[in-house]
């Protein structure tokens, strides 16, 4: 078997939290939106659960949350998961302290130096 190696031809970094700096805004925006349904959930129960993808979060949280297991049900979860986008879009949108996270421009540059491609990923919507 060679060791025949391919160079690199594009890096795909996620958003926030690698990218840019995350204060716990996602969680933050993810509490209030179960807040405004009626769910007060603790960030400690949300923060495990920042890597799945937000609608199975919204159904494990409803799950645990939710004493009438009949009203978790796609549409409902989807009107919460709603809520949370509205809250993240309006975050981005206007906060200030939005900042790169340390090096991360630097890596960027390199990389762009080096005519790799640099692509972004977010478990987000294209908004």
């Amino acid at each position: 078997m060679s060791n025949i190696s391919k160079p690199v031809e594009l890096v795909v970094f996620d958003i926030a939290g690698t990218t840019v700096k995350d204060n716990g805004e996602i969680a933050n925006a993810f509490q209030s939106a179960l807040n405004e349904f009626g769910y007060d959930v603790p960030v400690s129960k949300i923060n495990p659960l920042m890597g799945y993808k937000k609608t199975e979060a919204i159904t494990k949280m409803l799950t645990e949350f939710e004493p009438d297991k009949d009203r978790i049900r796609e549409k409902y979860v989807n009107q919460i998961h709603d809520r949370f986008l509205d809250l993240m879009i309006n975050y981005y949108s206007t906060a200030e302290e939005i900042t790169p996270l340390p090096h991360s421009e630097e890596v960027f540059s390199l990389l762009k130096e080096k005519q790799i491609t640099i692509g972004l990923d977010t478990g987000f919507s294209k908004k």
